[in-house]
């Protein structure tokens, strides 16, 4: 415990040097740097360390080993520690660290790189940035995100919290000088507190030990907490501020900071004493269950059908983080199912899916969010549709997100697939023991337990699907075919004569160690597993043995699977070879040109926009979208030379239904209703002073009265 504060005290002082001393010393920036990756690494061996260490411990007891900083001031110590370490919060630790130190590496030559830009594009670019707020507002980040896992006081907590919450706000408030991203800020913030003031009210009714008050209770840990990790419908700051904040902001926010709500929520199902045993709430826990598996049904929807029709990719990247959140609560919700109905197999694998998945998309949507700001900062643009045919100049960053784009779609063998495979499996078995042995087990006596287990795996199915869907538009609109736009054409001459278009090796190497990661997780699952096993028996207080049998049958098909796959793809390759030098050989390979499709002069007016790629889908789920289309046709031929065609076009956008219809309709109410009230605010001050005399006299009549 005292390396993890150690550390995490250094991150606080690299946060008040660089804003003290980094406009002086532009070499500050280095030596921050270093320590902070120092402290990062560090913490996440420490972490690492008590995982592995509980695990396999001998003694059970040792799982729940926490280790305690006590409070002490002036040698008095004080009854309540600040700071533990248990299995959950060893747990969550791990993204935070993995993906904060590639970021880091990533941010560092990232700024370097804009700030010395000379771009074809935008190269006259005056804007000045104080980097000396922007670094610091970073280490502060970071080490109120480790601070928040290791809280154990409440009141810290919250400031930890609100820590979290400024910071972040300061860093997506980095281009200030645009309207778009103060506004999108403001709404972060506002969100932030409205989350800030119902975990607060959770903390307040929680102390009260009522348990009529104990579903109110979790209802408010689900908003407050939901309200940072994004959940629908407290999610519309989400996109706005991902898609606004710097590159290497985004990542860190969509990888880890969201992730802080999900650990947040699991502290409170902590706090309820949620337990299989000795629990006299089953039934409202069960029925809480309920509600979090349809959040999370509704989020993982919701939030994919939104993505489909994004043109700008980061704002797709943000809401498919609404989509993979949704995902995580579909596993906690299903956890939560198996705590209220007694099946140890639905809780455990259950919540193992939904941490594991708080790992795996930290990973994969770290790499997805790094990739898109190589792409960005190359070509000065988020829009998909001034793209294409980036994998010519920029191959290494086409190879990285099109691993995160397999991972982030759940295709095996990627990490993704198998986080989603633990709740589908989690699902699937529960079902069959339900629908083959009902006389065996007592949860299949609720007809909602069968009902929402099948929800949840069609949920999961169509989720999946829609995500391939997704990024199969990202990658070929941005990767594949021609450049669409005359003025980023230029940027392929440029990199093609000058440099690398990829940025860097310390640009790459970050996306590369991330798809490293994807590929090992997907392939080699067993390796992950030990890590899930302290925080499972941690939260579900189910016998040891049992976690490790659940486990063992997971390892052993996760080995079937790898095995499988291995002999497949070997099969594969071997006939591919064998064919081809047989061809070869024969003599039977011949060169021919690429049949046209009766396009002698194609054109990149002829690709597949962004909105035409998705159109038949998005008119498919048309009633749960707000869609707006623009569609102009040609009125002659094509080969008349006094032909208007450049004119037809075609685009689509949809506004996010929660922002149109609940927001903004609540706030123009209430901007209505508070416009009756602007007199009072009229600048002068003798009615100021009477409003405080008829103040005073309200108070000393209620006195009297009470007296």
């Amino acid at each position: 415990m005292f390396f993890l504060l150690s550390s995490l005290i250094i991150l606080l002082l690299n946060a008040l040097v660089s804003k003290i001393f980094l406009d002086k010393n532009k070499k500050i920036i280095l030596f921050t740097t270093c320590s902070s990756l120092l402290s990062l690494v560090v913490i996440l061996f420490s972490s690492l360390k008590f995982l592995l260490v509980g695990t396999f411990a001998v003694d059970n007891s040792a799982i729940n080993t926490i280790a305690v900083l006590p409070w002490t001031i002036l040698d008095v110590s004080l009854d309540y520690p600040l700071f533990e370490l248990n299995s959950i919060s060893a747990f969550f630790l791990l993204p935070i660290c993995i993906l904060s130190i590639l970021v880091t590496i990533y941010a560092y030559k990232y700024f370097q790189k804009k700030i010395s830009s000379t771009h074809p594009i935008n190269h006259n670019n005056n804007r000045t940035n104080n980097m000396a707020s922007f670094w610091s507002a970073y280490y502060l980040l970071l080490a109120s995100m480790v601070a928040v896992v290791l809280c154990k006081s409440n009141l810290l907590f919250l400031i930890c919290w609100e820590i979290m919450g400024l910071s972040s706000f300061f860093l997506v408030l980095y281009e200030n000088e645009k309207a778009e991203t103060r506004r999108a800020a403001w709404i972060y913030l506002s969100i932030t507190h409205i989350g800030t003031l119902a975990i607060i009210s959770f903390f307040i009714c929680s102390n009260l030990n009522d348990p009529s008050l104990r579903m109110f209770c979790l209802l408010l840990a689900l908003i407050g907490f939901g309200s940072k990790a994004g959940i629908i419908p407290v999610h519309i700051w989400l996109p706005k501020a991902h898609a606004l904040a710097p590159s290497p902001v985004s990542a860190l926010m969509s990888g880890v900071m969201i992730k802080i709500g999900v650990y947040g929520f699991i502290r409170a199902l902590i706090a309820s004493n949620i337990s299989i045993n000795n629990n006299p709430f089953s039934n409202i826990d069960f029925n809480f269950s309920l509600v979090v598996l349809t959040v999370g049904m509704i989020s993982g929807l919701g939030g994919i059908l939104m993505a489909l029709a994004q043109h700008d990719i980061k704002r797709l990247l943000a809401y498919c983080s609404v989509e993979n959140i949704g995902v995580i609560y579909i596993g906690l919700g299903l956890g939560l199912m198996g705590l209220s109905t007694n099946n140890s197999t639905l809780a455990i694998l259950g919540f193992s899916g939904g941490l594991l998945h708080v790992l795996n998309h930290a990973i994969f949507k770290g790499l997805l969010f790094l990739s898109a700001g190589a792409v960005i900062s190359a070509t000065h643009t988020h829009k998909m549709d001034k793209l294409g045919g980036l994998i010519k100049v920029m191959p290494l960053t086409a190879f990285t997100f099109f691993i995160g784009a397999i991972s982030i779609s759940g295709i095996p063998p990627f990490n993704g697939f198998i986080s989603e495979f633990l709740i589908y499996f989690a699902s699937f078995k529960t079902l069959s023991l339900s629908l083959n042995h009902p006389s065996l087990h007592t949860f299949t006596s609720n007809p909602s337990v069968i009902i929402f287990i099948t929800l949840s795996i069609l949920s999961l199915a169509i989720i999946g699907g829609l995500a391939l869907f997704c990024f199969s538009k990202v990658f070929s609109i941005v990767f594949l075919g021609e450049m669409r736009s005359k003025e980023i054409a230029k940027f392929l001459l440029f990199y093609k004569h000058n440099q690398n278009a990829d940025g860097g090796t310390l640009i790459t190497l970050p996306q590369l160690s991330l798809s490293f990661l994807c590929i090992l997780i997907g392939v080699f699952p067993m390796l992950v597993l030990p890590l899930l096993s302290a925080p499972i028996k941690f939260l579900t207080k189910i016998n040891n043995d049992n976690v490790m049998a659940e486990f063992l049958s997971i390892s052993n098909i996760f080995k079937n699977i790898t095995l499988t796959f291995f002999i497949a793809a070997s099969m594969l390759i071997i006939l591919y070879l064998v064919r081809k030098r047989k061809r070869i050989k024969e003599g039977t390979t011949t060169l021919s040109p690429t049949w046209d499709c009766g396009y002698h002069a194609p054109t990149t007016r002829m690709q597949y926009s962004a909105s035409s790629f998705t159109a038949t889908l998005i008119n498919f789920f048309n009633h749960f979208m707000y869609s707006k289309k623009e569609l102009s046709t040609p009125t002659k031929y094509f080969w008349d030379k006094n032909n208007d065609n450049d004119k037809a076009h075609f685009h689509s956008s949809n506004l996010d239904l929660i922002t149109e219809l609940l927001y903004r309709f609540s706030y123009h109410k209430t901007l209505k209703f508070l416009s009756h009230f602007i007199r009072i605010q009229n600048g002068k001050i003798n009615f100021y002073i009477l409003y405080v005399i008829i103040f005073l006299i309200i108070m000393l009549i209620w006195s009297l009265l009470v007296i």
